[in-house]
C-alpha cells in the first residue's frame, strides 16, 4: 500500500507541473495497476489517475495531430479525413467477469480550429436497447475501436467504427457503431444497418470468449465482412446462450448501398495460401 500511495503522490505532482510529456515510469506503473491490481479499488484509483494524465495530454497543442505513444494500452483511431480521433482503453475487473471502457473523443472545431475533446462515459449497464438507441459521449456503449470507415449520406459524413467489447469470462462481443456530428455535437448510433426490413443503429456480435471472430473492412469489396456465428437454439422462450456461439467457417457482410449498410449473406472469401 505504501508503494501505491507513493505512486499517487508522484502522479499528483506531475499533474500539477507544466511538463508536456508524461513520465513513462508513472504511466507504466498505472497501466500495470489498472490492468492487474490486486482488487477493483486499486484498479479504479489507478485508472482515475491515468484518465487525468490523458486529459492533460489532450489539452496540449502537441496532441492535436498525433496519437499518444506513451501509453500502449490506448487504442487510437483517426478519421480518414483527419477531423477527429478516438482514444479508448479497458479496465478488467479483478474477477475477470466485467470490463469497464474509457476514453476520449478529440476534434478540431470546424469554425474556430480550436482543440476540443469529450470524455467517454461507458453506460452499457443502463442501455436497454443498444442496437436501436442513439447515444452521446456521456452515455456511450463502451468499446475499444480498431478501424474506421467513412461514408457520406446526403453530403453528411458518417463514420462506422469497428470495435472489441469484452463482456464476461464466458462471452466476448464485437461491435459496429456509427459516429456522426450534429454541428459540433458528437452522436453515436444511426439506423444505417439494414437486414431485410429491420434497421439497426449499431450491430453487436456475441460469441464464446475462447473463440476468435473476424470483423474487418474489405476495401476491394467495399464491404464490412465478418464471420457468421452459429447460435445454439434456446428452449421455448429461453434466452440465447452466447457462450455456445462461434464462427462456423462462412462469412456475411454489410455492403454500402444507397446511403445504408445492407446485409449480404454468404460472402465468398478467398483463402490465403500457406507456404509449406
Amino acid at each position: 500500500m505504501l508503494r501505491i500511495a507513493s505512486l499517487v503522490l508522484i502522479c499528483t505532482l506531475w499533474l500539477n507541473s507544466y511538463a508536456i510529456a508524461p513520465d513513462k515510469v508513472v504511466v507504466d506503473s498505472l497501466i500495470r495497476l489498472l490492468q492487474r491490481g490486486e482488487n477493483d479499488s486499486i484498479r479504479w484509483n489507478a485508472n482515475q489517475q491515468f484518465l487525468a494524465i490523458v486529459e492533460k495530454y489532450l489539452k496540449s497543442d502537441s496532441a492535436v495531430n498525433t496519437c499518444p505513444d506513451f501509453a500502449p494500452n490506448i487504442a487510437c483511431v483517426q478519421s480518414p479525413d483527419n477531423k477527429w480521433r478516438l482514444l479508448t482503453w479497458l479496465v478488467p475487473s479483478y474477477d475477470g467477469d466485467h470490463y469497464g471502457f474509457y476514453g476520449f473523443l478529440q476534434k478540431l472545431n470546424d469554425k474556430s480550429g480550436s482543440n476540443q475533446y469529450w470524455p467517454l462515459s461507458d453506460s452499457t449497464a443502463f442501455i436497454k436497447k443498444p442496437e436501436s438507441e442513439k447515444l452521446s459521449c456521456d452515455r456511450w456503449f463502451g468499446a475499444t475501436y480498431y478501424e474506421v470507415i467513412a461514408k457520406k449520406k446526403k453530403g453528411k459524413s458518417y463514420y462506422s467504427l469497428l470495435g472489441w467489447k469484452g463482456s464476461s469470462r464466458q462471452v466476448t462481443q464485437k461491435v459496429i457503431d456509427v459516429l456522426s456530428f450534429d454541428g459540433e455535437k458528437p452522436r453515436f448510433g444511426y439506423p444505417m444497418f439494414k437486414k431485410e426490413r429491420v434497421f439497426r443503429s449499431r450491430i453487436i456480435f456475441s460469441f464464446n470468449a475462447t473463440a476468435s471472430m473476424s470483423l474487418r473492412y474489405e476495401s476491394s469489396k467495399r464491404m464490412i465482412v465478418f464471420d457468421h456465428l452459429f447460435v445454439s437454439s434456446p428452449g421455448k422462450g429461453g434466452p440465447v446462450d452466447f457462450s455456445q456461439s462461434g464462427p462456423d467457417g462462412s462469412y456475411d457482410g454489410y455492403k454500402f448501398r444507397a446511403g445504408r449498410w445492407q446485409w449480404v449473406a454468404d460472402v465468398k472469401m478467398k483463402q490465403k495460401r500457406t507456404r509449406k
